[in-house]
């Protein structure tokens, strides 16, 4: 049988580990995703490409590539939504700048859409 020193640090960083558990799953469950611009984009990059591109860096809620509504014809950038904010960053860290069908594109986070009206006003 172990010292009682050696069962004090076992129950002790037993402890540390759930109470840590606990921190971090009180982060996430707080957070909402976030949405990238990407733009730049050649007009035939595909939504499927831009999704094993970013899903390379992270868990993709959504994909989805602006599309013309007269000509069906890509517009050139997109908005990806990530859940996962550590992993929005890397993948902007990574994917900025890079050449992406012939075209170094742009990846930044996206701003709100209300916040961008009450600027303007």
């Amino acid at each position: 049988m172990g010292s009682p020193s050696r069962a004090f640090f076992i129950a002790r960083s037993s402890l540390w580990r759930v109470n840590l558990a606990s921190l971090k799953d009180r982060l996430h469950k707080d957070e909402k995703p976030m949405k990238i611009l990407v733009r730049n984009l050649a007009r035939n990059t595909t939504e499927e490409e831009l999704h094993k591109l970013f899903s390379a860096h992270g868990t993709l809620q959504s994909c989805t590539l602006v599309m013309d509504k007269e000509t069906g014809e890509s517009k050139g950038f997109a908005f990806i939504e990530m859940p996962k904010v550590g992993e929005v960053k890397v993948a902007i860290k990574a994917l900025n700048g890079i050449d992406l069908d012939g075209n170094k594109i742009r990846v930044k986070k996206a701003e709100d859409k209300v916040a961008d009206e009450k600027a303007e006003k």
